[in-house]
């Protein structure tokens, strides 16, 4: 890992952000086995990102960069609704 990535971060919410991309990936690649649309997995997988998000939003508010956070934070709820609303999917698609 080069010096650019952790240049102007935060050292531990990279290693973080780092660790759900490779999650994240690990989990698309999985998901497409079939051709079926599996809800868990894309729930589970917008799950992560609004995480990563999440991360994101962190870091930027405790680099003193308040407008930035605010936009990651709002990109974490929209994709929580998006993941509730898969989750939701899912259990309709059970019954």
């Amino acid at each position: 890992m080069g010096r650019g990535i952790f240049k102007n971060r935060v050292k531990s919410l990279v290693i973080v952000q780092m660790i759900f991309t490779i999650l994240f990936f690990v989990l698309g690649a999985y998901s497409l086995r079939d051709n079926n649309v599996d809800y868990f997995y894309n729930g589970l997988s917008q799950l992560i990102i609004s995480l990563l998000w999440l991360c994101f939003g962190i870091e930027q508010w405790i680099l003193k960069k308040k407008k930035w956070a605010i936009l990651y934070f709002a990109f974490t709820v929209v994709f929580l609704l998006i993941a509730n609303q898969t989750f939701h999917l899912l259990e309709l698609k059970s019954k």
